[in-house]
């Protein structure tokens, strides 16, 4: 039934099915989000960078993928079927995988495994590992919690030392990255026991585009049996990518991608490229009921448990539609990194502030500093922030992310300042910036701190 009203809801909105699944080009903003999009009424998503939005037509593919496993769930979802040539979600991960193989700028399709999300891959790597007590964890400070987290766990339960680079923000060039690693490697100490370092592609928060060939080319010249990751989460979809030219000669393992965020597939889809030199030790993060020790890399990851696969498999619906109905990878990806450029340079203009990062270190996403007074106590600065998350909710139908860096333990210059992110998409247009930039200011505007509560 659910199924069905979608139809309906696409056939009214001039959106079918037919044609092999081309949607035919729609203008981009307005027009596509309300083509293909299914935001509450007048809903402005300024956060695509944390949770995605799922076009329509990829839902619709996922929904049919859901009734053949519902039609015969055992056919379906044993793996042991698909010796005997089955149709079930092996057929299909078998189908997308070497499209994101081509993505991702892979040389093999057995380079890439299905994960459920970067987390995922992430931990599939750290705890596949054989650490021994005293090896390095080389980050840095702006890697996503997930990796700190993780990194906590793995000092606990086998001694690992974790190493943070410390950057500060915000950042004017690659050498706010190199300079720091370099004066870390500079340690010995660090240096000779570093058994795996990991950067983000494009960071989460503060959001940036690093130098990760520069990054990898420092951590091998220092230790040349390090081994390497990057965390793509942010980056696949949102820049194009080369892995077997740009990263894997400069001594990149490991790569892992979302596909929820940027590339616009389902919730709960993800994948991890590993090289041939490296991939023997990797495991899932769920052992399940297969014996996978026998298996290559890519298929020790295809069964995980009686878990919905459906996300793998519209993966490749969510290629088709980028291709399709939005003109393919590179006019995508130049529209929403032209428009986060305008719409950076725009709000930050306005509000008379700074951004984090400059424009060829912006993907699709941004921090911009809020015009809250720095000169404001705490007290009064929090609470206007608050009132700049929840009133661009409540009253003006918005989303982005307010974030507290110094609370989190970001350096950053300013140390009274505010940040908002701001993500850029093939759903919004300028327009929607300069709505953006007006209800911010209205809302600020507004914020009425008392004489005792200013720091003098």
């Amino acid at each position: 039934m659910f199924l069905i009203r979608l139809v309906v809801c696409l056939q009214t909105l001039g959106v079918t099915l037919g044609d092999q699944g081309k949607y035919g080009q729609a203008k981009f903003g307005r027009e596509v989000r309300e083509k293909y999009f299914q935001f509450r009424k007048g809903f402005l998503n300024f956060n695509h960078g944390g949770f995605g939005a799922t076009p329509l037509p990829v839902r619709i593919a996922q929904n049919k993928f859901t009734d053949d496993m519902e039609a015969e769930p055992t056919q379906w979802l044993d793996p042991a079927w698909a010796e005997g040539g089955h149709h079930g979600y092996v057929d299909e991960i078998n189908k997308v995988r070497p499209r994101l193989a081509e993505m991702a700028g892979a040389k093999s399709a057995q380079e890439i495994a299905f994960v459920e999300n970067a987390s995922n891959g992430l931990n599939a790597v750290l705890r596949s590992m054989l650490w021994e007590t005293g090896d390095v964890l080389l980050l840095t400070d702006a890697a996503y919690a997930v990796m700190p987290n993780t990194a906590r766990f793995l000092t606990r339960q086998y001694g690992v030392r974790v190493v943070t680079v410390p950057i500060n923000y915000p950042v004017t060039g690659d050498e706010a990255y190199l300079a720091p690693l370099r004066a870390t490697l500079a340690n010995p100490d660090v240096a000779d026991h570093i058994r795996l370092a990991v950067f983000p592609h494009i960071s989460s928060l503060p959001n940036v585009v690093l130098p990760v060939v520069q990054l990898s080319k420092l951590v091998k010249a220092a230790n040349a049996k390090a081994l390497i990751m990057i965390d793509g989460a942010h980056a696949f979809g949102q820049i194009h990518l080369n892995i077997s030219r740009d990263l894997e000669p400069v001594g990149v393992d490991y790569y892992i991608m979302d596909g929820h965020k940027w590339l616009m597939a389902p919730h709960g889809s993800g994948a991890l490229w590993a090289s041939p030199r490296a991939q023997a030790p990797l495991v899932p993060v769920v052992i399940s009921s297969e014996e996978i020790a026998h298996l290559p890399f890519p298929q020790r990851f295809d069964y995980v448990g009686t878990r919905d696969y459906t996300p793998w498999c519209a993966m490749g619906a969510a290629l088709d539609f980028r291709n399709d109905a939005l003109g393919g990878d590179e006019v995508l990806m130049k529209y929403i990194h032209d428009l986060a450029i305008w719409g950076s340079n725009y709000m930050a203009d306005t509000f008379k502030t700074q951004l984090m990062a400059p424009a060829n270190m912006t993907a699709a996403i941004f921090n911009v500093q809020l015009p809250i007074p720095p000169a404001w106590s705490q007290e009064s600065r929090s609470a206007c922030e608050l009132s700049v998350r929840e009133r661009l909710r409540d009253d003006f139908n918005m989303q982005v992310i307010q974030v507290s860096y110094n609370q989190a333990g970001i350096r950053i210059g300013c140390q009274n300042c505010s940040w908002t992110r701001v993500a850029s998409q093939v759903y919004l247009e300028r327009a929607d910036f300069v709505s953006l930039t007006d209800a911010i200011l209205k809302i600020i505007g507004d914020c009425k701190p008392d004489a005792h509560s200013i720091v003098v």
